[in-house]
């Protein structure tokens, strides 16, 4: 049997100082890749204004990035009460 709990990336397993790290990472990841990301959900049927879904969004950046730069309606949802916390 399988625990669908666990998840290959287990943020809480890091210390404080490399989960500050990991925040700015991931941060500056999806500032950085927004415009990636954009094509391809465009290249998907992204057009005009519609809501999105990001499930498994993390801290939320990608979604944060849609929302500033989009006519969308964002909402992330994710497994991790220390992600959407923050």
């Amino acid at each position: 049997m399988t625990d669908d709990t666990t998840s290959t990336y287990e943020f809480d397993q890091f210390t404080e100082d490399v989960q500050e790290e990991e925040w700015e990472r991931l941060r500056v990841q999806a500032t950085i890749l927004f415009h990636k990301e954009l094509d391809v959900l465009k290249r998907c049927g992204l057009e005009g204004e519609q809501q999105i879904l990001e499930l498994g969004c993390g801290p939320g950046y990608l979604s944060e990035q849609l929302a500033l730069h989009t006519n969308h309606t964002v909402t992330g949802l994710d497994y991790s009460a220390q992600f959407v916390a923050r």
